[in-house]
């Protein structure tokens, strides 16, 4: 469970100055997946994410360790995928 004043700053990503629904959508997901690099996320696309699966498969060729892994899904982050995905356009990139 996220901490009263975690979430009030999550809550209010998007309210800052200079702040859109991209860097704020990637903030919650750099949290969200318990820390995840943001250039890591920068460069996920649709084809990465497995909504039957409900999980974030991160190829080797962008992690910083050079090794894939999996990130299960829980409900925030697949809120802010879907937030995402409406708004991305039919770009292949999670953040086009």
């Amino acid at each position: 469970m996220l901490i009263p004043s975690l979430i009030k700053l999550i809550e209010n990503f998007h309210k800052t100055k200079g702040v859109g629904y991209k860097v704020s959508a990637q903030l919650k997901l750099c949290i969200y997946t318990a820390g995840q690099r943001p250039h890591e996320l920068a460069r996920l696309k649709w084809e990465h994410i497995n909504f039957k699966e409900n999980c974030i498969l991160m190829p080797a060729r962008i992690t910083k360790n050079s090794r894939a892994h999996v990130i299960p899904f829980n409900k925030l982050i697949l809120k802010t995928l879907l937030e995402l995905k409406s708004k991305s356009y039919n770009s292949p990139y999670l953040f086009p």
